[in-house]
């Protein structure tokens, strides 16, 4: 029985740190129910659907912004399935598509704002290296 606690608990960090999630109260939530001599349905089925509530909120909170998204990438989603959500989320969220339509011509302008610098300070270059040689 001593045993199972710290088992249970380096098993759940060690899982953790293999997939690149690192999160220490889900190690507390490994230890408490370790503790226990009696595993109780109940108590697991609230705290998954509590977890479930909080990465939904932080998924929907953090992709409103346009400086972030969370998660930084969607390993276990393929990417017909994701752009399947994306048009899905679209179809039903409008301000959705306006925001990610306006964040590509953003881009777009910044490109093209870019490329413009870049073909002055050339030519203003190129124009002074003609001076110089006459």
């Amino acid at each position: 029985g001593w045993i199972r606690v710290p088992f249970t608990t380096a098993l759940a960090i060690a899982t953790m740190c293999k997939m690149g999630i690192t999160h220490p109260p889900a190690g507390a939530a490994a230890a408490i129910f370790a503790s226990s001599n009696e595993f109780d349905g109940v108590y697991f089925a609230l705290m998954l659907v509590g977890n479930l509530m909080a990465i939904s909120t932080a998924i929907l909170i953090n992709n409103l912004n346009d400086k972030k998204q969370y998660p930084m990438y969607y390993a276990f989603v393929k990417e017909g399935t994701k752009d399947r959500i994306v048009d899905a989320l679209e179809c039903v969220l409008p301000y959705f598509k306006r925001r990610r339509l306006e964040r590509e011509q953003e881009l777009q302008d910044e490109l093209n704002m870019s490329l413009h610098y870049t073909l002055t300070e050339f030519n203003k270059r190129k124009s002074s290296r003609l001076l110089k040689g006459l």
